[in-house]
Protein backbone atom coordinates (compact mmCIF):
# COMPACT_ATOMS: atom_id res chain seq x y z
CA UNK A 1 0.00 0.00 0.00
CA UNK A 2 1.53 3.28 -1.04
CA UNK A 3 0.97 6.64 0.59
CA UNK A 4 -0.65 9.48 -1.33
CA UNK A 5 1.69 11.90 -3.04
CA UNK A 6 2.74 14.84 -0.89
CA UNK A 7 1.49 18.24 -2.02
CA UNK A 8 3.96 20.16 -4.20
CA UNK A 9 4.42 22.81 -1.51
CA UNK A 10 5.97 20.17 0.77
CA UNK A 11 8.73 19.59 -1.73
CA UNK A 12 9.54 23.30 -2.00
CA UNK A 13 12.21 24.83 0.21
CA UNK A 14 10.76 27.21 2.77
CA UNK A 15 12.20 29.80 5.05
CA UNK A 16 10.80 29.54 8.55
CA UNK A 17 8.87 32.65 9.51
CA UNK A 18 10.51 32.60 12.95
CA UNK A 19 13.69 33.96 11.32
CA UNK A 20 11.97 36.99 9.75
CA UNK A 21 11.88 40.25 11.70
CA UNK A 22 9.72 41.81 9.00
CA UNK A 23 7.07 39.09 9.24
CA UNK A 24 7.06 39.51 13.03
CA UNK A 25 6.44 43.26 12.70
CA UNK A 26 3.71 42.73 10.13
CA UNK A 27 1.96 40.03 12.16
CA UNK A 28 1.70 42.18 15.30
CA UNK A 29 0.91 45.35 13.32
CA UNK A 30 -2.25 43.63 12.00
CA UNK A 31 -3.39 43.29 15.64
CA UNK A 32 -2.87 47.06 16.23
CA UNK A 33 -1.46 46.91 19.77
CA UNK A 34 -2.05 49.91 22.04
CA UNK A 35 -1.30 50.93 25.63
CA UNK A 36 -4.34 48.86 26.68
CA UNK A 37 -2.69 45.63 25.52
CA UNK A 38 -0.20 43.14 26.90
CA UNK A 39 1.84 41.23 24.33
CA UNK A 40 3.67 38.07 25.38
CA UNK A 41 6.55 36.99 23.16
CA UNK A 42 7.21 33.25 23.34
CA UNK A 43 10.66 32.02 22.37
CA UNK A 44 12.51 29.26 24.20
CA UNK A 45 15.89 30.68 23.23
CA UNK A 46 14.80 34.30 23.56
CA UNK A 47 16.61 35.02 20.29
CA UNK A 48 13.88 34.36 17.71
CA UNK A 49 13.89 37.34 15.29
CA UNK A 50 10.13 37.11 14.55
CA UNK A 51 9.26 37.25 18.25
CA UNK A 52 11.73 39.99 19.14
CA UNK A 53 10.52 42.21 16.27
CA UNK A 54 6.86 41.69 17.23
CA UNK A 55 7.56 42.54 20.88
CA UNK A 56 9.61 45.62 19.92
CA UNK A 57 6.80 46.84 17.65
CA UNK A 58 4.16 46.31 20.34
CA UNK A 59 6.26 48.09 22.96
CA UNK A 60 6.91 51.02 20.60
CA UNK A 61 3.12 51.34 20.22
CA UNK A 62 2.54 51.50 23.97
CA UNK A 63 1.70 47.89 24.81
CA UNK A 64 3.12 46.25 27.92
CA UNK A 65 5.38 43.44 26.77
CA UNK A 66 6.52 40.20 28.37
CA UNK A 67 9.18 37.77 27.20
CA UNK A 68 8.44 34.11 28.01
CA UNK A 69 11.67 32.18 27.49
CA UNK A 70 14.09 29.66 28.94
CA UNK A 71 17.38 31.57 28.66
CA UNK A 72 17.96 34.37 31.16
CA UNK A 73 20.43 36.75 29.48
CA UNK A 74 19.35 37.07 25.89
CA UNK A 75 18.07 39.79 23.51
CA UNK A 76 14.36 39.27 24.26
CA UNK A 77 14.89 40.77 27.72
CA UNK A 78 15.92 44.12 26.26
CA UNK A 79 12.92 44.23 23.91
CA UNK A 80 10.31 43.52 26.59
CA UNK A 81 9.03 45.32 29.67
CA UNK A 82 9.64 42.20 31.77
CA UNK A 83 10.63 38.59 31.37
CA UNK A 84 9.35 35.28 32.71
CA UNK A 85 12.20 32.80 32.57
CA UNK A 86 11.56 29.11 33.22
CA UNK A 87 14.42 26.82 34.11
CA UNK A 88 14.25 23.22 32.97
CA UNK A 89 16.59 20.41 33.94
CA UNK A 90 19.79 19.99 31.91
CA UNK A 91 19.39 18.19 28.64
CA UNK A 92 20.48 14.66 28.06
CA UNK A 93 18.84 14.60 24.63
CA UNK A 94 17.42 17.30 22.35
CA UNK A 95 13.86 15.94 22.05
CA UNK A 96 13.09 15.69 25.80
CA UNK A 97 14.54 19.17 26.36
CA UNK A 98 12.23 20.63 23.73
CA UNK A 99 9.27 18.82 25.25
CA UNK A 100 10.16 20.10 28.72
CA UNK A 101 10.65 23.61 27.35
CA UNK A 102 7.28 23.55 25.59
CA UNK A 103 5.57 22.20 28.69
CA UNK A 104 7.16 24.86 30.92
CA UNK A 105 6.14 27.66 28.57
CA UNK A 106 2.60 26.31 28.24
CA UNK A 107 2.27 26.24 32.03
CA UNK A 108 3.38 29.88 32.20
CA UNK A 109 0.87 30.87 29.52
CA UNK A 110 -1.91 28.99 31.34
CA UNK A 111 -1.10 30.92 34.53
CA UNK A 112 -1.14 34.24 32.65
CA UNK A 113 -4.48 33.57 30.95
CA UNK A 114 -6.08 32.17 34.10
CA UNK A 115 -5.00 35.28 36.01
CA UNK A 116 -6.28 37.57 33.26
CA UNK A 117 -9.64 35.79 33.05
CA UNK A 118 -10.01 35.93 36.83
CA UNK A 119 -9.13 39.62 36.97
CA UNK A 120 -11.62 40.37 34.18
CA UNK A 121 -14.34 38.64 36.21
CA UNK A 122 -14.72 35.65 33.89
CA UNK A 123 -14.37 33.10 36.70
CA UNK A 124 -17.18 32.17 39.06
CA UNK A 125 -16.02 29.80 41.78
CA UNK A 126 -13.94 27.33 39.81
CA UNK A 127 -15.93 27.80 36.58
CA UNK A 128 -15.13 29.88 33.52
CA UNK A 129 -17.98 32.21 32.60
CA UNK A 130 -18.63 34.70 29.80
CA UNK A 131 -17.48 32.15 27.23
CA UNK A 132 -18.95 32.00 23.73
CA UNK A 133 -19.43 28.33 22.87
CA UNK A 134 -18.62 27.92 19.18
CA UNK A 135 -19.38 24.22 18.72
CA UNK A 136 -21.48 21.39 20.16
CA UNK A 137 -18.76 20.24 22.55
CA UNK A 138 -18.44 23.73 24.07
CA UNK A 139 -22.23 24.12 24.32
CA UNK A 140 -22.38 20.85 26.28
CA UNK A 141 -19.54 22.01 28.53
CA UNK A 142 -21.33 25.32 29.19
CA UNK A 143 -24.56 23.51 30.09
CA UNK A 144 -22.66 21.25 32.49
CA UNK A 145 -21.03 24.33 34.05
CA UNK A 146 -24.43 25.94 34.54
CA UNK A 147 -25.67 22.83 36.32
CA UNK A 148 -22.56 22.76 38.56
CA UNK A 149 -22.66 26.47 39.43
CA UNK A 150 -23.55 27.16 43.04
CA UNK A 151 -26.78 29.12 43.41
CA UNK A 152 -27.81 27.95 39.94
CA UNK A 153 -31.45 28.62 39.25
CA UNK A 154 -31.23 26.28 36.28
CA UNK A 155 -31.40 23.03 38.22
CA UNK A 156 -31.24 20.97 35.05
CA UNK A 157 -30.33 23.10 32.05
Amino acid sequence: MSSPAAPKRWAQPWKPTKNSRELGRRAIARKKPTRKDVVVGIAASGRTPFTIAAVEYARAHGAKTVANRLQSEVPARQSSSCAIVAEVAPKWSLAPTRMKAGTAQKMILNMITTGAMTRLGYVYGNLMVNVSPKNEKLVERELASLEEAPDSACGSA
